[in-house]
């Protein structure tokens, strides 16, 4: 796994939660709760919340420590950015490049007994 906060939260999101780069990528500051241990995901005009369980808790915490630390001046409202990302004022998200066949692989590598019997 990588040393970087924000590449260990986005591997984290996508191996335990199953969370496809789109919706990562487009995961706001404002959805984190950390003293509920929850996660708002925007689904269209719906609103899905994750209980982070403790990794994942732990690596937003980092995550977003590091993030204020590094660009406390920043108003992008993503939860992840990038350098390039936190200081742009047009806000955009970063880019993730994983794909759902990606993300499933991570999936399957951390919860071998809920894929077993899925298509391939």
């Amino acid at each position: 796994m990588s040393t970087r906060p924000a590449a260990r939260l986005d591997c984290a999101l996508a191996a335990v939660h199953a969370l496809p780069g789109k919706e990562i990528q487009n995961l706001h500051t404002t959805g984190l709760d950390l003293s509920r241990g929850t996660l708002e995901v925007r689904r269209g005009l719906l609103r899905h919340a994750l209980c982070l369980e403790e990794l994942t808790h732990q690596l937003a915490a980092d995550w977003t420590s590091y993030r204020h630390h590094r660009w406390p001046a920043s108003s992008n409202p993503h939860l992840l950015v990038s350098q390039k990302t936190a200081v742009d004022p047009d806000h955009p998200a970063v880019s993730i490049g994983i794909t759902e066949q990606t993300a499933m692989r991570y999936v399957t590598a951390a919860h071998p007994e809920r894929t077993s019997k899925l298509p391939r």
